[in-house]
């Protein structure tokens, strides 16, 4: 890949933001994996004059933004098989039971170091 040497902005204006989940353990069985948007993100790219791979990218999401799309089975979508209450209970777990958007309302990623 190559950038000319800048800062790029990115946010959810620019694109989408995927977060894909996967099951595992001992219910597994009973469980999906997931296709979630992130519906508010921002990504800065700094690409110095020395190219690419020694740029840097930072990422922060806010954690009340992330919205299920559908089931995901083999890497693909499965839009058919959540109903929409299903959607809504996840949403309400993945946010009262795991992300807590109240008390930690962003998610933020810092790279030490970015590959071609």
């Amino acid at each position: 890949m190559s950038l000319k040497a800048g800062s790029y902005c990115l946010s959810e204006n620019s694109g989408n933001l995927y977060v894909y989940t996967f099951k595992e353990g001992l219910l597994s069985k009973l469980a999906h994996d997931l296709l979630i948007d992130v519906t508010n993100f921002k990504v800065n790219l700094n690409v110095p004059e020395a190219g690419f791979a020694s740029g840097s990218l930072e990422l922060e999401l806010q954690t009340n933004s992330l919205k299920v799309i559908c089931a995901m089975k083999e890497g693909e979508r499965q839009p058919d098989t959540l109903k929409e209450k299903d959607i809504a209970d996840i949403e309400k777990d993945m946010n009262g039971k795991v992300l807590h958007p109240d008390k930690y309302p962003a998610a933020n990623f810092r790279s030490k170091a970015i590959q071609e």
